[in-house]
């Protein structure tokens, strides 16, 4: 795969990175990860409003202009031949004066990769949707870095590994308050009667998503409630409907959640096809 490191499209095994790097050393450093469809890279203008967001609040210079950026990201597509693709934006501070400090880390390292996009929706193999698990790992609320997708995701990495080994899909991360926040990778969703659509509010620990953006904006439409709050894992397992949500699968209904069967609520399935309809039709 050709990918675009630091002004340069080289392939992928003869791309360096100096072990330097802050985003190796201490994981310094921020990542937006998108999907294409037909070409295009889905909802661009939100994904570079929260890359802007992260790159002010881990004081990061801009590495490059929008325009260059996106620019970047077609010619990756191109020299790759992909149309329907997982875009990786990842930007470090680059490299610096030993230690925590970032003083003299003034040129940061910017990497875009590309890859052929998985089925959306869980795929074929997994119609039914995934099994949940409730991770032993807890996320700090009221953490202001929870907004930034920042490129040290270790909490992130041992409870899906933590859900894997349990024969889970995926971990259901709680906050220090013991209330739902998000999975390892994704935001979640739940519905309950009659027409009620719930999600952990932002100051929950979740981080802000985009495709979660788009959920919300596809309540009301569907003549659904929307209720963004605090809620303990049990009421989940009274719901009628859970899914999931992030920028590479869209959506994915959950099977089971610790073990206990959770239904698929009809709802699911018209935000699903609302969305295939309005992003990848």
């Amino acid at each position: 795969m050709i990918v675009f490191l630091n002004g340069e499209y080289v392939e992928e095994a003869a791309a360096r990175i100096p072990i330097s790097d802050r985003g190796f050393l201490y994981g310094d450093g921020l990542f937006e990860t998108l999907r294409t469809a037909h070409g295009k890279p889905l909802l661009w203008p939100a994904h570079l409003e929260r890359w802007h967001r992260g790159l002010l609040l881990l004081g990061l210079r801009p590495p490059a202009s929008d325009s260059i950026l996106a620019a970047a990201v077609n010619e990756v597509l191109r020299q790759n031949a992909l149309i329907d693709a997982v875009i990786r934006i990842t930007v470090t501070r680059g490299s610096g004066l030993r230690g925590y400090s970032p003083t003299g880390a003034n040129h940061p390292t910017l990497l875009i990769t590309a890859q052929p996009a998985p089925a959306p929706f869980g795929g074929d193999a997994e119609v039914g949707g995934w099994d949940l698990m409730t991770s032993q790992y807890r996320i700090p609320t009221g953490n202001a870095l929870t907004v930034a997708k920042h490129a040290n995701r270790l909490l992130s990495i041992l409870a899906r590994a933590e859900a894997e080994a349990a024969g889970a899909h995926e971990a259901l991360l709680l906050n220090t308050t013991g209330n739902v926040a998000e999975t390892a990778g994704s935001n979640v969703f739940w519905l309950e009667p009659p027409n009620q659509l719930f999600t952990p509010r932002l100051d929950s620990g979740a981080l802000p998503g985009v495709m979660r953006k788009s959920v919300l904006e596809l309540a009301h439409p569907l003549g659904l409630t929307l209720r963004e709050q605090d809620t303990p894992p049990p009421r989940l397992l009274q719901s009628v409907g859970i899914f999931l949500t992030n920028s590479v699968q869209l959506v994915v209904p959950v099977r089971s959640m610790d073990g206990h069967p959770i239904p698929r609520s009809p709802c699911i399935n018209l935000i699903i096809n609302k969305l295939r309809l309005n992003f990848l039709l």
